[in-house]
This record gives C-alpha cells, sequence and structure tokens, in this order.
C-alpha cells in the first residue's frame, strides 16, 4: 500500500498550496454552510424537495425528477442498521439485492443483476467506481464510513445520455458529506455475530481556515465466515483497513473546492468448484484473495451570479487485486471532466461537457482463466448536452440531449435521451422518457479464455468446456420506455409509482464451436465455446413506493417491485448460458420500514422484506434454485448526551438460514444466518 499513502500524501500538499490562492481571492465573503434538518423531523413536502442531481446533472428536487429516482438518506442507513452500501440498496424499489457471501453481492436493477452489476453504472461522488476489465462493479471495494454517506441517489433506468456506457439499467451515486458538515471527532464500534460485520471507525476533523472544512477517518472491518450448501466452513472471512480523508472549501460566493481521496487494503476468501479434465472432474478450489487501492479527487465549481457554472473535475484511481483461482489485475484510471451550465432564459438550462478517461490494466493468470496479453492501455473520450425547458406556465417541462463517445474496442456509441414532466398541480407530477444505452464489453471478453466444466462424456471419456474471447464482441444495446408518477393525495402521504418497457438487443451470448480429442493433460474432449451477441431480449415492469409521515414520531416506507424478463436467440445461435437467464432474478419482491420515535430518545427500528424465488444458470443445463423468502430486520435504538448512540439489532430474524444467490462463476454460496448485531458511537 506504499504507492497509496504516498499518492495522497502528494494530493493533500497539492491541496494545501491550491487553496490558499483562491481562498485569499475574496476571504471576506466567506459563506458557512447551511445547517441542515435532521431527516427524521422534516415534514413531507420537506423531503420530497431533497436536491438531487444524478438525473440531470444539476440540481433540482427529488420530485421534480424526470426519471425513477430514489433517495436512500443518512438516517435510513442509520436507522437500518446497514453496514455496507450493498445492504443499503435494498430499500430501492426494483433493486435487486443478495448476497453470496461475505464478500461478494449480486446487485441490479430492472433484471440483469450479477456479480459485477454489469448494467449498473456506480459513482462515488462523482468517481465512476465501474471497472473495465470486468465490466462491473466490484462491491467488496466500495465503502466509507457509513456515517459520512449524506446520501444515496438511485436512478433505475438509463442514464446514458447524461453518465455514457454502461448506465444501462440504473446510475447511483453515493454522496459523501461535505467536510465543513462533520465538525465533529468521533468514534463507532460494532459488533455482530455470524455474517454480520464487526466494525470499528475513527474520524478527526478541523478547520484550515474559515470556510474551509478537513476530515480523515480510519476504519476496519471485519466480516465472518458462514457455511456452504455441503455445511462446511467456508473461507468467505473477510477483513478491510481503510483509510481517508476530504477537504471542501467554500473560499468565495462563487468558487467551491472539494480534495479527497481513500486507500484500503483487504483480504477475502472464497470457495469455488471448477471442471477438470481428469476424475473427479468436478473440485473444490479455496482461494484468498488480496485487494488493495488509492483513489484522489479534485472538484472545482464556480456559481456566477446568474447562477449558470463551470465545474472541473478530475479524478485518480488505482485498483490492484488477485484472485489465484479466477485472476489478477493492475488497473490504473486518469479521468478529466469539464461541465458548463448556462440558463439562455428563465425558463431554459443547458448542460453541456466533455471528457477523457484513460485505462492501463495489467492482467494477471489465473487457475481457469488465462489472458492473451499482458495488459492494454485504452482511451474514452466523451461530450454531452443536455436542454431543459419549460413551457405552458412552467408546468411542461421538456428534457433532451444525447451523449457520444469514442472507445478503442466498439468505436462510437451514441445514447439519445428525450424526457417529458409535467406538473398540473404541486401535489403531482407525471413524467415520460424514451432512451436509449449501450454497455461496452469488458476488457476480458477480447482477450480471455475460460475453463468452465469438465465432465465425461457419455462413452465415459473426460470433457473439458472452455469459453473464448471474441475480437468481433459487439456492445449490448437498450432502448427504454418509461412512464411515471408521484402523487401527494394527502399532506402526509405521497406515491411513485414508475411503469417501463426495456428492449435488448446484441445480447452478450455464448455460442459453441466444434469439439475435438486434445493430448494435453491426458486424452480428453475439448468442447469450445465463443462469446458472442446472438440474443435479444425483452424486460417490463412496474415499480411503486410510498411514504407515510403519520406524526413526528411514526414513519412508514413502502416499496413494490414486479418484473418480467423474456429472451430470444437469434436463428441458428445456441447460447449454453442463457438457458435459465429469464429466472435469474426475482420476479416480485416488497419491503415495509417502520421508524418509530419513543419518548426517552428510544427509536425502534424495523424493516420486512419479501423477495420471489429465482434461479441461478449454470453451464451443462444445470441450475441452482433460490426459493423465495421473507426477512425481518429489527433495531434499537438509544440516544444519549454528547451525540453517542447504542443500537442493538437483529438481521433475518425470519429464518435462520437461507440462501439469496446461487453460483454466479463457480463460487459457492454460503448460508445467510440469523445476526446479531450492537453499536455504539460517540462524539470525542
Amino acid at each position: 500500500m506504499r504507492h497509496g499513502w504516498s499518492f495522497l500524501t502528494s494530493i493533500i500538499l497539492i491541496a494545501g498550496v491550491m487553496v490558499s490562492p483562491v481562498c485569499a481571492a475574496d476571504d471576506h465573503t466567506v459563506v458557512e454552510p447551511s445547517a441542515k434538518k435532521d431527516l427524521t423531523t422534516m415534514t413531507l413536502e420537506e423531503l420530497l424537495a431533497v436536491p438531487v442531481t444524478l438525473a440531470s446533472k444539476h440540481e433540482e428536487k427529488l420530485s421534480d425528477t424526470a426519471a425513477a429516482s430514489y433517495v436512500i438518506t443518512q438516517d435510513d442507513i442509520r436507522r437500518t442498521g446497514a453496514a455496507s452500501i450493498a445492504e443499503a440498496l435494498r430499500l430501492v424499489p426494483g433493486m435487486q439485492v443478495a448476497r453470496i457471501n461475505a464478500s461478494e453481492w449480486v446487485v441490479g436493477a430492472r433484471g440483469f443483476s450479477d456479480i459485477f452489476s454489469n448494467k449498473l453504472l456506480v459513482l462515488f461522488d462523482g468517481r465512476s467506481v465501474y471497472s473495465p476489465l470486468v465490466a462491473g462493479v466490484l462491491w467488496d471495494a466500495q465503502d466509507t464510513m457509513m456515517e459520512d454517506i449524506e446520501r444515496i441517489e438511485v436512478v433505475r433506468g438509463p442514464g446514458a445520455a447524461l453518465w455514457g456506457a454502461n448506465a444501462v439499467n440504473g446510475v447511483i451515486n453515493i454522496v459523501t458529506k461535505d467536510a465543513r458538515e462533520t465538525d465533529k471527532n468521533f468514534f463507532a464500534v460494532g459488533y455482530g455475530g455470524g455474517n454480520q460485520a464487526k466494525v470499528s471507525g475513527l474520524q478527526l476533523t478541523g478547520r484550515l481556515g474559515e470556510g474551509t472544512g478537513m476530515r480523515f477517518y480510519a476504519k476496519s472491518s471485519d466480516f465472518g465466515s458462514s457455511l456452504n450448501p455441503f455445511g462446511d466452513a467456508s473461507w468467505d472471512q473477510w477483513n478491510q483497513d481503510r483509510f481517508g480523508f476530504r477537504l471542501d472549501s467554500k473560499c468565495s460566493a462563487k468558487d467551491r473546492l472539494t480534495f479527497q481521496g481513500d486507500t484500503y487494503r483487504e483480504t477475502s476468501g472464497t470457495s469455488y468448484q471448477y471442471g477438470s479434465n481428469v476424475a473427479p472432474f468436478t473440485r473444490t478450489y479455496l482461494s484468498n484473495v488480496t485487494s488493495s487501492g488509492c483513489n484522489s479527487l479534485m472538484r472545482w465549481t464556480r456559481t456566477n451570479a446568474d447562477d449558470s457554472s463551470h465545474t472541473l473535475q478530475v479524478y485518480y484511481d488505482r485498483v490492484k487485486r488477485y484472485d489465484p483461482f479466477l485472476f489478477g489485475e493492475d488497473v490504473t484510471t486518469v479521468d478529466l471532466d469539464y461541465q458548463r451550465e448556462v440558463h439562455p432564459g428563465d425558463v431554459s438550462t443547458i448542460v453541456w461537457g466533455v471528457g477523457y478517461r484513460n485505462y492501463t490494466s495489467h492482467m494477471i493468470d489465473g487457475n481457469v482463466i488465462l489472458f492473451a496479453c499482458g495488459g492494454t492501455n485504452n482511451s474514452l473520450f466523451n461530450g454531452f448536452v443536455q436542454t431543459d425547458q419549460s413551457v405552458i406556465d412552467r408546468r411542461l417541462r421538456l428534457i433532451y440531449g444525447a451523449k457520444l463517445e469514442r472507445n478503442d474496442y466498439t468505436g462510437f456509441e451514441l445514447q439519445p435521451n428525450v424526457r417529458s414532466v409535467w406538473t398540473p398541480n404541486d401535489k403531482m407530477t407525471m413524467w415520460g422518457a424514451v432512451s436509449r444505452a449501450s454497455r461496452t464489453p469488458p476488457i476480458a471478453d477480447f482477450f480471455s479464455l475460460y475453463h468452465a466444466v469438465g465432465l465425461p462424456d457419455e462413452s465415459g471419456m473426460p470433457t473439458l468446456v472452455t469459453i473464448s474471447s471474441n475480437l468481433s464482441v459487439k456492445s449490448e444495446k437498450l432502448t427504454a420506455y418509461e412512464l411515471g408518477q408521484r402523487i401527494r393525495p394527502w399532506e402526509n402521504v405521497s406515491f411513485d409509482i414508475a411503469a417501463y418497457r426495456n428492449e435488448y438487443d446484441d445480447l452478450r451470448s455464448i455460442e459453441p464451436g466444434t469439439p475435438f480429442v486434445d493430448s494435453e493433460g491426458g486424452d480428453h474432449l475439448h468442447t469450445p465455446y465463443y462469446i458472442s451477441n446472438n440474443y435479444t431480449g425483452m424486460s417490463r415492469g412496474l415499480e411503486i413506493s410510498s411514504d407515510w409521515v403519520i406524526s413526528d414520531k411514526w414513519r412508514l416506507k413502502a416499496a413494490a417491485s414486479t418484473m418480467r424478463v423474456s429472451l430470444e436467440p437469434r436463428s441458428g445461435a445456441s447460447d449454453i448460458a442463457g438457458t435459465n437467464m429469464e429466472n435469474t432474478y426475482p420476479k416480485k419482491q416488497c419491503s415495509l420500514t417502520s421508524y418509530w420515535n419513543i419518548p426517552g430518545g428510544v427509536e425502534l427500528d424495523t424493516t420486512v422484506y419479501r423477495i420471489g424465488g429465482s434461479e441461478t444458470p449454470a453451464l451443462a443445463q444445470q441450475s441452482v434454485s433460490i426459493p423465495a423468502y421473507t426477512r425481518l430486520d429489527v433495531r434499537l435504538g438509544f440516544k444519549g448526551k454528547n451525540g453517542s448512540e447504542l443500537s442493538i439489532g437483529v438481521q433475518n430474524a425470519t429464518n435462520a438460514r437461507h440462501f439469496e444467490a446461487g453460483s454466479v462463476y463457480g463460487e459457492l454460496p454460503t448460508y445467510i444466518d440469523r445476526n446479531y448485531y450492537i453499536k455504539f458511537a460517540r462524539n470525542l
């Protein structure tokens, strides 16, 4: 981790140099951060007016967004007892969240969920954490002090016209608090049984002159192992140490500067089953996975008197990961983005921007995945423009724009977007959208060989199945149609409804080649398969959420969704991995959350989830069934003096043990246990 600390030290020094002259330009017009109300005491109207930026790349009220938007607040995170970001996403309607083992998650929106969340674009304070090597998100590496998260903004549906390729089925942005709003030192320690976390964290804050705040944090997490399907210890424990900082400076009425960075290292264990060309053909491999990384981000924003603005963002990200079973990677990302927002009239907003991103990756062969090259260097250029115009007494908004990207593998990708918002009164908003998005193939699809399954054929000869890369693989494409409505029939009750139809083309498939007898490693029948794009598909669904503020002591939140997916191979195509893809997602799921403030500083919080059954496809026409299950989480919180808080809770109270996800890439899933936890936090 020496490279991480040296880089972060350099960034801190550079930040100090840059902040000084900018602040000196207008130090007599310092604007202090406004005090924020506790979300538990806000009215429903105030909750719907929470400012968000993900849906339009400029600040607007949650109730005005022309997309299926949802916000997880800091209070939601605290009161549900979520110990990880993936765990917190369970609250979002239409999101499929399932835990495979201690460190691995299946997360998706509107179908196609898998271990890498390959149709979701995930951002951390605007920094993309999407891995180009696997075209997805490594959820175990996405963490911070949970108390520092201000909100998690989620948009279900395409966001590619603003955020680019891979924002196909959704976009997530984890937004951390302004450092000027975390002006108290504190520590937190938590202990959980089973596969719940043992977490300890320390945060130190300070001021660097008037209008500038800074915080440092250190966090250590330890998730215990559970049992695999055979009743054995699964080797899936997960340990992580993480350090980070953030600096925010409101230097004048116009300028704001943010510097932040993190570094981490972790180890985890995963049990795999894999194929071999010799008896017993299916074997178990215990893999000790090591990972480390560092990142830093600088963002400067100037807001003029007419509310027009300039934003320049630069970030650096490096991830080193080695899984002896699958593969190893060392990926460095450098990203530069400029955004301009202008208001040519009282009823118009134009946002445009340009960007450049460079990936440098080095790949290491694993036990079952081999690479045809040792590394790549890739560049991505992009530009976007979006216009938001109000007409008819500002009751109707028309939003249209597009993003154009150019990458080294599939060339140019144009992703347009047309949306409209109708607000007939202050109690109702209706919106509709037609969007196009694409998912670029992962680097591994161009340069890898995967040893998948080893089984004897009918004659008893050992058989080895392999999946090979394809230099002609194309981007997956989506055309999405959406309709939504937000309504507040009473002052204390709101409903949010979204319906969609997604049409997919050039979906990734695996096509059979010609089997042949191979003598390497002993005579066996080698059955090759190749990555291709021979599937089309369609998904449609309905998502509903509601919020009921019963009183200033009690609040209820509910969410429900239903979805259907159908996939069709093109004529002549035969996809071995696509046989059961239509059933890999829960078709129905719902949740109900209650926040109850009991007199005396006591909080009683409960959330119940009902998740439909699903199947995980495997090679050779096999699948793993995951039965439907009900999950109940309960938390009891006690608030004391000096900002102290004690939480006692149980997760999965209704099930002593169950599976949430099956094998995806050969991982042996582990049982999710009934977990008890206790957590104490206090200001210093």
